[in-house]
């Protein structure tokens, strides 16, 4: 598939643009690398993400569709914690 897509950019006569995602992935960073490029890591998004759940949890308890909304500042504090601990940037 790489060599494919670096094929299509190469013969491009006008700028290509390309968007891959993937996970870390060092065959993949080697074999793009001459290409220009922007990686974005999962650090990247950490406050958008964070944003994100604040602003679910507090829609989620306000609608009341979270624990019919009886949910105490601490259980939110800890909720909070733990989703973006295992978001790992997704």
């Amino acid at each position: 598939m790489l060599q494919g897509l670096l094929s299509v950019i190469k013969k491009a006569k006008c700028p290509f643009k390309v968007f891959v995602a993937s996970r870390h992935n060092l065959e993949i960073e080697n074999y793009l690398q001459d290409l220009p490029h922007v990686c974005i890591e999962a650090r990247d998004n950490a406050q958008d993400i964070q944003n994100y759940v604040q602003q679910e949890l507090s829609l989620g308890i306000q609608h009341k569709r979270l624990l019919r909304g009886n949910v105490s500042q601490d259980l939110r504090k800890c909720m909070e914690e733990i989703i973006l601990r295992d978001a790992n940037g997704m």
